[in-house]
């Protein structure tokens, strides 16, 4: 997993990634997200649509 600083203030880009480590963070994102993290339903949602159109 590679996590870069890209130029502009706050943002990050996260490449190279396994689908496991993918996996995981979409886990996080959902169960955080269940427990009332509107951001992190949103991430684990927009991580799922990307999934679907992945194969491995």
């Amino acid at each position: 997993m590679k996590v870069v600083k890209m130029k502009e203030d706050n943002q990050f880009a996260v490449a190279a990634l396994s689908f496991t480590e993918l996996k995981v963070i979409k886990d996080a994102c959902k169960l955080f997200g269940d427990q009332g993290s509107q951001r992190a339903k949103e991430i684990a949602e927009h991580i799922e649509r990307a999934m679907e159109n992945i194969s491995v």
